[in-house]
C-alpha cells in the first residue's frame, strides 16, 4: 500500500471517529405539551415545565439498588424520560 493511500486511510478514520464522537455528545430533545425537554436537564427544571409524569417507576439492578427513574407522559404520544442523579439522561418517545 503507498504512502497516500495510507494517508487517505487514515484521515477516513479520523472523520469516522470525529463523527460519532460528535453524535456520544449530541442531546436528545422532546416537545411534552408544547414545552421543549433535553437531556441534560434537572428533574426540577421538568416538574417545573411540564408537571408531574403520568407514571414514575424506580430503575433497579438485579440486587435491588435504585439506578434511576423513568418518568412516562401519555399525550398524543407516550414520552418516556430517564432520570439518573436527579438529570434527564434519554428520552424516548412512542
Amino acid at each position: 500500500m503507498c504512502a497516500h493511500s495510507r494517508r487517505a486511510i487514515a484521515m477516513i478514520r479520523f472523520a469516522l471517529l470525529m463523527m460519532f464522537a460528535s453524535l456520544a455528545y449530541a442531546s436528545e430533545t422532546t416537545r411534552i405539551d408544547g414545552t421543549i425537554v433535553t437531556t441534560g436537564m434537572t428533574s426540577g427544571e421538568v416538574l417545573k415545565r411540564v408537571g408531574e409524569p403520568d407514571a414514575r417507576e424506580d430503575v433497579q439492578n438485579k440486587y435491588g439498588a435504585v439506578l434511576g427513574q423513568r418518568w412516562e407522559y401519555h399525550g398524543k404520544r407516550m414520552v418516556t424520560l430517564w432520570v439518573r442523579f436527579g438529570k434527564v439522561e434519554r428520552i424516548d418517545e412512542e
